[in-house]
C-alpha cells in the first residue's frame, strides 16, 4: 500500500472536513431526538396503525424501546430552548456517550464536565449524587485539599518543586488533564481552566488554581515539610539496603557454592582412589590371591576390598548426606534474610537454586 503525502493545506482542510462531519453526527442526535418526540407528541405513529412511538420506531428502523427514549431525552435537555433540531453550542465538543451519561446530573453539575472527563468520571459523580456520604471525612475545604495530598505526597513533592510557575504546579496535579477526587461530602473537580468542588447536595463553586495552591500553602507551609520529605528519603535509604542485602546474599551463595562444588570435587578423587586397579595395594592383592587358594576359599582375601568399597561408598553418602543438610540450611536461611528484608528477587534465585540443586542430588542417586 503506497501512502499518500498531504500538504499542510490538505492537512488542515481534512481536519476541518472531519471535525465537521463528527459535528453533524452530535446534532443528528439532537435531530434525530426531535422527529421522534414530534412524532410522539403528535402521535403520528397511529397513521400507520402502531400503538406507541416505541412500536412505530422498532418496526419502521429496528430502534430499541430504550433507543428511542434516548435521542428523546438528548433533544430534551441539550437542544435550543429544549425543543428544537440544534444542539446548544456548548455541547458540540461532547461525544454521545457523554451526554448520555449527563442525562441524570442536574443542569448545575453538568458544568463540572468537559469534552475531556472521562466516561467513568461522570459516572462516579452520579454515585456521590446518590448516595449518603460520610460527614467526618472531610469537614471543609481545607480538610479536602489536606487529605487529597497526604494521599498523593509524590505530588505534593512536585508542586513544591515547581513553586512560582503555575504551568508546572497545574501538571503535577493533573498530568493528563482532567482529575477528579472524591472525600466525604465533597466532590473536587480539577481541570485546566480551574477546579470546581461540589458539596453533597448543594451547587458547585469554582475554585481558583490560585485558591486552591493558597490554601495548600496555608496547610503545609512555604517550604515542604520534613514529614513529606522523610517518605522520600526512606524510600531511598531502603532501596539502598536492599541493594546491599542482594550483594551480601549473593556473596553468599557464591561461597556456598565453591564450597559445594570443592566438596564435590574431593569426593570424585576418593572414589577414584579407592576403587584403581593399577595401584600397589591392588598387585599385591594379586600375588597374596594367586599363592593363597586355600586363604581365600575361607573369606579373606577377597572380601577384604569388597567391604572396603562398601565401607567407601557409605562414608561417602554419609559426607555427601551431611554437606546437603549445611547447604540446604544455609540457602534457607538466606532465603528467610531475604524475605525480612524484602528483597524478593534475591529470595526468588536462591529458590531457584535449592530446587536445582536438590533435582541433581535426586538425579545422581536414581542413576
Amino acid at each position: 500500500m503506497e501512502y499518500m503525502q498531504m500538504t499542510l493545506e490538505d492537512w488542515l482542510q481534512t481536519k476541518a472536513k472531519l471535525q465537521a462531519e463528527l459535528l453533524g453526527i452530535r446534532k443528528s442526535f439532537v435531530r434525530i431526538g426531535f422527529f421522534l418526540r414530534k412524532i410522539e407528541e403528535s402521535k403520528g405513529y397511529e397513521n400507520d396503525g402502531y400503538h406507541s412511538i416505541a412500536e412505530f420506531a422498532k418496526k419502521e428502523y429496528g430502534l430499541e424501546g430504550s433507543t428511542v427514549s434516548r435521542f428523546m431525552a438528548i433533544n430534551r435537555e441539550y437542544s435550543i430552548d429544549g425543543y428544537s433540531e440544534q444542539l446548544r453550542p456548548e455541547y458540540e465538543d461532547f461525544s454521545r456517550t457523554q451526554l448520555e451519561e449527563m442525562l441524570q446530573l442536574p443542569e448545575e453539575d453538568r458544568t463540572m464536565i468537559t469534552p475531556d472527563t472521562p466516561r467513568a468520571e461522570i459516572r462516579e459523580l452520579k454515585q456521590f449524587n446518590r448516595q449518603e456520604p460520610d460527614p467526618g471525612q472531610a469537614a471543609g475545604f481545607q480538610e479536602l485539599v489536606k487529605s487529597f495530598f497526604h494521599e498523593n505526597p509524590d505530588i505534593l513533592r512536585e508542586v513544591y518543586q515547581a513553586e512560582g510557575e503555575i504551568d508546572r504546579m497545574k501538571e503535577a496535579v493533573i498530568p493528563s488533564g482532567n482529575r477528579s477526587y472524591r472525600k466525604g461530602i465533597y466532590f473536587l473537580v480539577m481541570q485546566d481552566e480551574g477546579l470546581k468542588v461540589k458539596e453533597f447536595r448543594k451547587n458547585p463553586e469554582p475554585v481558583t488554581w490560585q485558591q486552591f495552591f493558597a490554601v495548600m500553602r496555608e496547610i503545609f507551609g512555604e517550604e515542604l515539610p520534613e514529614e513529606v520529605i522523610a517518605p522520600a528519603q526512606k524510600e531511598e535509604n531502603q532501596k539502598e539496603t536492599n541493594e546491599e542485602t542482594r550483594e551480601e546474599t549473593q556473596e553468599e551463595a557464591n561461597e556456598n557454592k565453591q564450597e559445594r562444588e570443592a566438596s564435590l570435587t574431593e569426593r570424585t578423587e576418593t572414589n577414584a582412589e579407592s576403587t584403581d586397579p593399577g595401584t600397589e595395594e591392588s598387585e599385591t592383592g594379586s600375588d597374596e590371591r594367586i599363592g593363597g587358594a586355600g586363604e581365600n576359599d575361607a573369606g579373606g582375601g577377597v572380601i577384604a576390598p569388597a567391604q572396603k568399597e562398601d565401607s567407601a561408598k557409605a562414608a561417602n553418602e554419609e559426607t555427601q548426606r551431611k554437606e546437603t543438610e549445611v547447604y540446604v540450611r544455609n540457602t534457607l536461611s538466606n532465603l528467610q534474610i531475604s524475605i525480612v528484608k524484602k528483597a524478593w528477587e534475591k529470595a526468588v534465585e536462591d529458590a531457584k537454586r535449592l530446587i536445582q540443586y536438590l533435582e541433581e542430588l535426586i538425579h545422581e542417586s536414581r542413576g
